[in-house]
């Protein structure tokens, strides 16, 4: 059928409800547009009552969010699949109708609502089964190190220039960076943030807390990210990073910590005030355990990232911790990691030798590596390599 037929389909059964039984019409009009289906639940009556004791038993509706007394009558219900094994159809019509372009898809349950854009769609649905990097890692703004607002006209004022020394000394004591010193991979420079005195940390206006910090792994993102590329770094070395950074730390490195900040995200059970929307902290933490940190060092870096966050991000300009929580990360063992994780070490080692150090070929192997991870087909694979050159 082409779509010509399919427009006219579509004309002649919206026609068809001036003359046909609402449920005929109804049936026709979504037969026209590829749903066929001989499961039907008739009501008798077909009324809101018949409604609700066929289907709201275990779980009352609400009546007034329903609106139920505006119903008259329940002439046809088209029965919800879980379409686990549908792929639906995906085009798009540029300018004039009929002028269509098939675009990737993949099966109904694997998809995001990213299906109904066009662009760079290839990247934001992927086809293996994935667990959202806010599930590994908790993800954080840095840092502010000026005077509190709070305290104004208490306290000598004071600014982040103040407090940063290009050495070490016994006030300046802890590792200091900003969004400039992260390189893709690694961090390429660093000064040093007085700590431990009077007015640092207890007056900063934002300190977080110090366990993001401690963390033997971390990774380190920037607030601005402009570039073609993602620009993740690694951090062995507890850095403490500027609020024009994020640190990502993993959910098992911050156990047994308990704050306001972390029972905003997840809880432990039991923890009060129950909150039974929130992720369990002990299921995050068993998690995040199968999964190594270089290994999502890779994934956050590789081409095939790139182009989910293109489709994805909120800004052009900046990448969220939003747009980084909602990444899906390939759910694989110690296996399939081990491979990107050598390959990992490889970049890092030469990249603390020569920031400048060539590592070209094994990013490219990782993408590859990544991509069969992913499920990606060799046209979707075709589609991100050419976006990586533009």
């Amino acid at each position: 059928m082409n779509d010509l037929e399919i427009k006219r389909g579509i004309e002649n059964s919206l026609r068809s409800f001036a003359s046909r039984p609402l449920a005929d019409a109804a049936t026709a009009l979504y037969e026209s547009l590829g749903y066929r289906s001989q499961r039907r639940i008739p009501l008798k009556p077909n009324i809101a009552e018949s409604f609700v004791a066929t289907f709201a038993k275990d779980k009352p509706l609400n009546a007034d969010h329903a609106l139920l007394v505006d119903w008259q009558s329940v002439d046809f219900l088209f029965q919800k699949d879980d379409g686990t094994r549908h792929t639906p159809e995906r085009r798009v019509h540029r300018e004039n109708f009929g002028n269509v372009t098939t675009l990737p898809s993949v099966e109904q349950a694997k998809l995001t609502h990213r299906a109904f854009f066009p662009e760079d769609v290839q990247a934001a649905c992927f086809c293996q089964p994935t667990v959202l990097l806010d599930d590994l890692v908790y993800i954080s703004t840095g840092l502010r190190p000026w005077l509190a607002s709070r305290l104004k006209g208490e306290s000598s004022s004071f600014v982040t220039e103040d407090l940063v020394s290009s050495t070490p000394d016994k006030a300046h004591t802890k590792k200091w960076i900003e969004s400039k010193d992260l390189a893709r991979w690694v961090v390429c420079r660093h000064a040093y943030l007085e700590w431990g005195t009077k007015r640092a940390p207890a007056q900063f206006e934002s300190a977080t807390f110090s366990a993001l910090y401690e963390a033997p792994e971390k990774l380190l993102t920037k607030d601005i990210s402009a570039s073609a590329a993602s620009e993740v770094a690694y951090d062995d070395k507890q850095c403490l990073p500027s609020h024009t950074a994020y640190c990502c730390v993993p959910w098992h490195s911050l156990h047994g910590v308990r704050n306001n900040s972390l029972k905003k995200a997840a809880r432990y059970l039991g923890e009060k005030p129950l909150r039974h929307d929130l992720p369990q902290r002990e299921e995050l933490e068993k998690t995040s355990r199968r999964f190594s940190t270089k290994f999502l060092l890779a994934v956050m870096n590789s081409s095939a990232v790139r182009d989910f966050l293109r489709a994805n991000r909120r800004s052009n300009l900046h990448l969220y911790p939003d747009d980084w929580k909602k990444l899906p990360i390939p759910d694989v063992g110690d296996k399939e990691q081990a491979p990107i994780i050598k390959l990992v070490d490889r970049i890092l080692a030469a990249k603390q030798r020569d920031l400048e150090a060539d590592t070209t070929e094994w990013e490219r192997e990782i993408d590859r590596l990544v991509h069969e991870l992913y499920g990606l087909t060799p046209d979707e694979i075709k589609l991100v390599d050419e976006s990586a050159r533009k």
